[in-house]
């Protein structure tokens, strides 16, 4: 499974830097936003690690949703910075022959050790992990249930001359409604957005812009295709393209002595 995970990734990225500025990108022109039509943030994490990598480091988000199961989600050492928060339900994460109990708000950094993760109770549970780490190496397959255990691949790119050390990581979930927008803001290092769900308008302005973008004009990206690559210092503005509610996730991660990011 670790395999697979890594497969996943490297593939990801690839087709976002070949194919995403493209693909089935539609120019428009922005709406307005109605009076009412106000997008919500939900934090799903927020945490302070001194473990950030340095220089070159691929960044992932995933959501994993396990069900009771007789066998462990395991994850192997990766190295690098994994930091995991349990969204819905309770867990049981076994490390060193030593159980640790997990509920809603519970944070879990595994480190450099082997982690079997099992379902406490006889709901799902739900949760997120944050990845920041260098390489890969051969660590072994994940043990896993195919049917009890399901992982969602939120977020995978990766980020370029990390400080390395101690830096602040939020997670957020976007919610926009029908005709809503968030705020322009200007495209900043160590910031990343993807979809979650619907379909998002994406509207550029500056210099260095995606491949026969005009600035000014606006893109729309659905479920499923990643968004681009952006430099920092490009102005983008994010709506809702359709009338079903459009769900964003954002990752930011802040070292320290930067300034905090603002919602």
């Amino acid at each position: 499974m670790l395999r697979c995970l890594l497969s996943v990734v490297v593939l990801s990225l690839f087709l976002s830097l070949i194919t995403t500025p493209s693909v089935r990108a539609q120019d428009g022109t922005p709406s307005a936003t109605p009076s009412g039509s106000t997008p919500t943030t939900e934090t799903l994490l927020d945490v302070t690690t001194d473990v950030l990598p340095t220089g070159h480091a691929i960044i992932a988000v995933d959501r994993w949703r396990l069900q009771p199961s007789a066998n462990p989600l395991t994850l192997p050492p990766l190295g690098g910075m994994v930091i995991l928060t349990v969204t819905s339900g309770e867990l049981t994460a076994t490390t060193g022959g030593t159980d640790h109990s997990l509920s809603v708000g519970d944070i879990f950094t595994p480190g450099d050790e082997e982690v079997a993760f099992r379902v406490s109770g006889s709901d799902e549970a739900t949760m997120f992990a944050v990845y920041a780490f260098s390489g890969f190496e051969d660590t072994g397959f994940w043990g896993t249930d195919p049917i009890a255990h399901r992982v969602d691949f939120l977020i995978s790119t990766s980020a370029d001359a990390l400080p390395g050390g101690s830096a602040r990581v939020v997670l957020e979930r976007l919610t926009l409604p029908s005709g809503s927008a968030l705020p322009p803001q200007e495209v900043t290092p160590f910031l990343w957005t993807e979809i979650g769900e619907g379909a998002v308008g994406m509207t550029l302005e500056g210099e260095q812009l995606p491949f026969r973008w005009k600035s000014g004009a606006e893109r729309t990206f659905r479920h499923g295709q990643y968004l681009p690559v952006l430099q920092p210092g490009i102005r983008m503005t994010l709506r809702n393209a359709e009338d079903e509610p459009l769900v964003l996730y954002r990752l930011t991660i802040v070292p320290m002595g930067s300034s905090t990011p603002t919602g």
